[in-house]
C-alpha cells in the first residue's frame, strides 16, 4: 500500500487550524494516511496547544524558519511516506476517508491532482481543477506528489509568494499527472495569493519560464487589482 504523508506548515494559526486538524485526524483514525507532520514557525499563540489537543499523534517541529516555502521543504524532508500532501493551516479535507482511500489506490503516476473548492464567501465557492494542459492550473492544495519529485525540485526560497507556481512549471508535465475529478480540499480565501506583490512575482516566474500568455494574464490581474483598489478609496 502506498504511504501518504500529510504536511501542514503553520505560524500563529490558532484562528484556522482547528478544522484542519480535525479533518486530518479523521484520515489518521481511518488508517488512510501514513503520518501527519506539522512544521510550526515558532508560534506565540495557541497553535501548538490546538495541535496537541486535536491531533495528538502529529509529528511536530516548532522553530523559526525563512517563510512558508522553507517550512514546506522542511516538512518534505521529514516525511517518510512515498507521497506528500501539503495541506495549509487554513484548509481542510472535505472527502470521506474511505473515498479518499479508494482514489489513492489509483496512483500510477508521480502526481494525483484532485479538485479544490476555493471559498469565496460563506455560501459560495469556486471549483479549481487541472485542465489537462497547463500544469499550473492544477491547484496546489489538491496535489498528492511523489516525495522524490519534491526532493528533486525543492521550493525556491528566493520567491515569497509564488514558489509553488515555480515548482509546478519546473517539475510537472501533463504526462505525470492523473486528475481525480472530485473535491479533496476546501481552500480558504485570503492570504498573500491575491495581492499585487504575489501576482507580480508570479508574472516574473512566467516570464522566466517563457510562459508568455500566462504572463499577460498576470498583467491583466495586476491591472484589475489596481482598479479595484482605486474604486475602494
Amino acid at each position: 500500500m502506498i504511504e501518504i504523508s500529510i504536511v501542514t506548515v503553520a505560524f500563529n494559526a490558532e484562528r484556522t487550524i482547528k478544522e484542519t486538524l480535525i479533518s486530518v485526524q479523521a484520515m489518521l483514525d481511518a488508517g488512510v494516511v501514513h503520518e501527519y507532520i506539522v512544521v510550526d514557525g515558532a508560534s506565540t499563540d495557541q497553535t501548538l496547544a490546538l495541535v496537541s489537543q486535536f491531533s495528538p499523534s502529529a509529528i511536530v517541529v516548532s522553530e523559526p524558519d525563512k517563510g512558508i516555502y522553507d517550512a514546506m521543504n522542511k516538512g518534505v524532508a521529514l516525511a517518510t511516506g512515498d507521497y506528500v500532501h501539503l495541506l495549509n493551516a487554513d484548509d481542510s479535507y472535505c472527502i470521506e476517508p474511505e473515498i479518499f482511500s479508494q482514489h489513492l489506490s489509483l496512483i500510477e503516476r508521480d502526481v494525483l491532482s484532485f479538485d479544490v473548492d476555493y471559498v469565496l464567501t460563506e455560501n459560495r465557492t469556486d471549483r479549481l481543477f487541472f485542465n489537462g494542459i497547463l500544469v499550473d492550473t492544477a491547484p496546489h492544495p489538491g496535489l498528492i506528489v511523489k516525495k522524490s519529485l519534491y526532493e528533486k525540485y525543492p521550493f525556491d526560497l528566493s520567491y515569497r509568494f509564488a514558489a509553488d507556481i515555480d515548482f509546478m512549471l519546473r517539475a510537472l508535465s501533463p504526462s505525470i499527472i492523473t486528475r481525480i475529478p472530485i473535491v479533496l480540499v476546501k481552500m480558504a480565501s485570503g492570504g498573500a495569493g491575491g495581492t499585487t506583490e504575489s501576482v507580480k512575482e508570479a508574472a516574473s516566474i512566467y516570464w522566466k519560464r517563457k510562459q508568455y500568455r500566462r504572463w499577460v494574464h498576470c498583467q491583466l490581474s495586476i491591472l484589475k487589482l489596481r482598479v479595484k483598489r482605486c474604486l475602494s478609496r
